[in-house]
């Protein structure tokens, strides 16, 4: 980390910026692991352990919603940054109006069809719980629904942040969020109120929506006036230029959703939500090390497509050469966490939940292999190289489903895990070389 803060010194502007993104972003993502790390033995203490694993599984399918975006956000970041690179401030507040129109007619619909088909779905079944349990399920998803839809549409104003080299303002948002969430649970665990799972779900959901409804207004009203979204500005027309690179953007979200987000619930409806807590455990553990590169590398999407559009290929070429000396340092770190791992467990829940040793081992292995290839992925979406990404990914996604099916049979929920790590491993080699191969090309022309 220090070697990576000394290669980027003031040489230019975007380095500066990067530079003191990733400063700012470490403190701020440092409190909001800790934030993490007091929620979950908190909240499982609050809960039990079947009511928790079964939370996670639902909050995994509330995912979902934000990859209905059809790609739009990941659309406006490049061609918002492309339009405040030409400085035609017209045509960028055009971009932000109408993707802000697009996603909330988009929210309207999902909730009002949600509304209409949540009675009829059978959540015992999908969720492999008793009928009564489902019937709660089913109501307070009416209330969390609403707020995951409300805040799709608030979030635009993080797409705004990214493009404007600010990822530190996102994790801040997301810190609040956190923050709010802890202190509703805190309240909860100090009071005696029935219907525990659904004073959890309320807590979370709302906590997003809160914030994102603060950041708004501060965004769009005192920040940055003129991107603020208007109807005015709204021109159906560009949705051409948002869709060419966004609805690539928008299958490889939906490929990567079905990798990481069906996994609670195949082990939930094959063994038992019980099961999804020490997976999910394990799992937030090596998450760290993803959070703590993602702090390091959010900046760079942005920055690479402003330099890809400047021609600028040295700085892109020196800035992967740093990142890849910390993955280096990460991968000693994940050794030593896989080695201290049942004495982190313990420390951190007690005994109130066992890990496999071969559920760590092979989690661990799937971050890390997940961190190369988001390295890399980001570079390649910042010069709009998609292709790819997408058919490795489409195809990772068909084969998951019943690959970790089939391996959960055979291995139980490590199953899931090896699983994980078999898709995601094609990927991240793909994407090394597809870097090589652009960067090769710009350097012979």
């Amino acid at each position: 980390m220090i070697s990576y803060i000394k290669s980027i010194r003031k040489k230019d502007d975007r380095s500066t910026i990067a530079l003191l993104n990733v400063i700012m972003s470490f403190i701020i993502k440092g409190i909001s692991i800790l934030v993490s790390l007091v929620l979950v033995p908190l909240t499982l203490h609050f809960l039990d352990t079947y009511e928790y694993g079964l939370w996670l599984t639902i909050s995994s399918i509330l995912l979902w919603i934000d990859y209905f975006d059809i790609g739009l956000g990941n659309g406006l970041r490049n061609k918002l940054s492309e339009a405040l690179v030409a400085k035609d401030m017209e045509l960028a507040k055009e971009y932000v109006s109408t993707t802000f129109f697009v996603l909330l007619v988009i929210a309207t619909c999902l909730f009002g069809l949600f509304v209409l088909v949540n009675q009829w779905i059978d959540w015992g079944s999908i969720l492999n719980i008793p009928h009564a349990i489902a019937i709660r399920v089913a109501n307070l998803l009416i209330f969390v629904f609403l707020c995951v839809t409300v805040s799709f549409v608030l979030k635009i104003v993080t797409y705004v942040y990214f493009v404007k080299q600010l990822p530190v303002v996102n994790g801040f948002i997301y810190l609040l969020s956190q923050l709010l969430s802890l202190f509703f649970v805190f309240l909860l665990a100090k009071s005696n109120v029935d219907a525990r799972l659904e004073w959890v779900a309320y807590s979370y959901s709302a906590s997003t929506t809160v914030v994102l409804l603060l950041f708004y207004p501060i965004t769009f009203c005192v920040k940055y006036k003129e991107l603020a979204p208007s109807i005015k500005a709204i021109n159906m027309n560009r949705m051409g230029g948002l869709m060419d690179i966004g609805f690539k953007f928008f299958l490889i979200q939906l490929s990567s959703l079905v990798i990481y987000t069906t996994s609670n619930l195949i082990i939930s409806n094959k063994l038992s939500p019980e099961e999804v807590t020490p997976y999910s455990i394990s799992f937030r553990y090596f998450n760290i090390i993803f959070m703590v590169f993602t702090i390091i590398v959010s900046p760079m999407w942005s920055a690479v497509n402003e330099a890809y559009n400047r021609e600028e290929y040295d700085w892109i070429k020196r800035t992967m050469k740093t990142l890849n000396r910390v993955l280096m340092v990460l991968a000693v770190v994940v050794l030593f966490m896989i080695l201290f791992s049942d004495i982190v467990y313990r420390l951190w829940l007690g005994t109130s939940v066992i890990v496999p040793f071969d559920l760590t081992v092979l989690l661990a292995t799937y971050v890390f292999l997940l961190t190369i290839s988001s390295l890399y992925s980001n570079f390649l979406n910042g010069m709009n190289r998609l292709n790819i990404q997408l058919y490795t990914l489409v195809i990772a996604g068909i084969v998951f489903i019943p690959l970790s099916i089939l391996l959960l049979e055979v291995m139980g929920v490590s199953g899931v895990a090896l699983a994980l790590c078999i898709v995601t491993l094609p990927g991240a080699i793909i994407n090394i070389f597809q870097y090589r191969k652009v960067i090769g090309v710009y350097y012979r022309n």
